[in-house]
């Protein structure tokens, strides 16, 4: 059977439309199709290249980086006893883990929002709408105020979902929302990456998250352990600027449209981050940041000193 694992590689490279945890997913099965189309010398032989491919596909996502950096520690930690079956049993126990994650965060997320009853959010994380919609099933009496979330307009398509559930939804344009922030109990986010001292997430998210802070509105970040970035792979991240056609259509030489899809924002005051590892004051979310192992072929190489070839 011909495995067309690069075929995949191209499509995940495309993809702007996926949200992390999903292009996570890709980036798994990208190299588990990979060790299925050659034999194991060859593929431990281009791995590294591949990692790197893969990780600049999409640069910006810090759960690609990390699953990717899951299966390198899986792969270096079965040494001799590397084998097919054992490739099978890496991506198996993975692709577990993460589910049980994503299911553990979204469990504690709802118990938070238990009693809440007026709700802000942004874009659209998988996880902030599983929570709200697992709250909505446990019995929970609330209503959500969101934006359109330009330029990709996925608030849009999370207001239709919240409202397909009879959750009472109230939508505004993105310049709206901050400015209704006070009529809420907390504003609730998803995380593209966390860092020791920050958060990225869609942009727009700092300025909802200076006037929740200004406000003394509680701020709630979900995000599990697949944002997490310590320094070894923080330095894989790299957010660039899209093409403004999407937003703009206009040329004029004193004109320099920007399309940037990601900002960052400073952990110190977020009330609580959510995951797998239960609540933690933002301030306190660096010592989990600084938990996560690192595989050496990872840790020991910049992204453009690698020059290693992938096999056919």
């Amino acid at each position: 059977m011909s495995i067309n694992w690069r075929g995949t590689l191209l499509d995940f490279a495309a993809d702007r439309r996926s949200g992390s945890n999903e292009l996570a997913a890709q980036a798994a099965e990208i190299l588990r199709e990979y060790f299925a189309a050659h034999n194991l010398p060859e593929a431990i032989a281009g791995l590294s290249g591949l990692v790197r491919t893969i990780i600049e596909s999409q640069p910006s996502m810090a759960a690609v980086i990390n699953t990717v950096n899951r299966i390198c520690l899986a792969v270096d930690d079965k040494g001799p006893a590397l084998d097919n079956p054992a490739i099978e049993e890496i991506f198996s126990t993975i692709s577990s883990a993460r589910k049980q994650s994503q299911k553990q965060s979204i469990g504690y997320a709802a118990g938070l929002l238990r009693g809440v009853k007026h709700v802000c959010t942004y874009s659209r994380s998988s996880m902030v709408e599983t929570a709200l919609l697992q709250t909505k099933k446990e019995g929970g009496d609330f209503s959500v105020v969101l934006s359109e979330a330009r330029p990709g307009g996925e608030g849009i398509t999370l207001a239709k979902n919240l409202a397909g559930a009879g959750i009472e939804v109230e939508l505004c344009v993105d310049a709206a929302l901050p400015g209704m922030l006070e009529e809420c109990d907390c504003l609730i986010l998803g995380a593209d990456a966390v860092t020791g001292e920050r958060f990225l997430n869609k942009i727009g998210s700092a300025v909802l998250y200076r006037e929740a802070l200004r406000q003394k509105t509680p701020v709630y970040i979900i995000a599990n352990y697949e944002k997490f970035l310590p320094p070894e792979l923080e330095k894989y991240l790299r957010i660039s600027d899209l093409s403004h056609e999407t937003i703009f259509d206009l040329s004029h030489p004193s004109i320099r449209a920007v399309n940037r899809l990601f900002e960052w924002c400073l952990n110190e005051r977020v009330d609580f981050f959510i995951g797998d590892f239960g609540r933690v004051p933002g301030c306190e979310i660096g010592r989990h940041i600084k938990s996560v192992k690192v595989s050496a072929m990872l840790a020991s190489r910049q992204r453009e000193q690698n020059s290693e070839s992938v096999p056919e």
